[in-house]
């Protein structure tokens, strides 16, 4: 038997969700609902916080992983002009945006 789950959200994702008729909206971050066919439907709940969700079925609560932070700090100190300068430097085949993005992702994969 699975976990019964309810949501309802609007255009801006305001709304409600609710797991096992427990209102769960205020301690999660967001939600992803993968719907496969041959699969069991899971519903993956990124938790803000720790939380008692009782049922039976495919639920996945996660918490923010590791990296992020590291991610933040190496964003934070790029110099925006030194960056600007290589990728105008760099393939402009997908505009200055996708240059920048390149750049960007290389210093992440070299930081990594």
């Amino acid at each position: 038997m699975a976990a019964h789950f309810s949501i309802h959200v609007g255009p801006l994702g305001e709304g409600h969700l609710l797991v096992n008729g427990d209102d769960v909206t205020a301690l999660t971050a967001g939600s992803d609902l993968s719907v496969r066919p041959g699969q069991p439907t899971t519903l993956s709940l990124h938790m803000i916080g720790g939380a008692d969700i009782e049922g039976e079925g495919i639920i996945r609560c996660t918490t923010p992983g590791g990296g992020v932070s590291e991610v933040v700090d190496l964003v934070e100190g790029l110099d925006p002009d030194l960056v600007w300068d290589e990728a105008m430097m760099g393939d402009m085949t997908r505009g200055p945006c996708g240059a920048v993005l390149d750049v960007v992702v290389g210093l992440l994969r070299d930081a990594g």
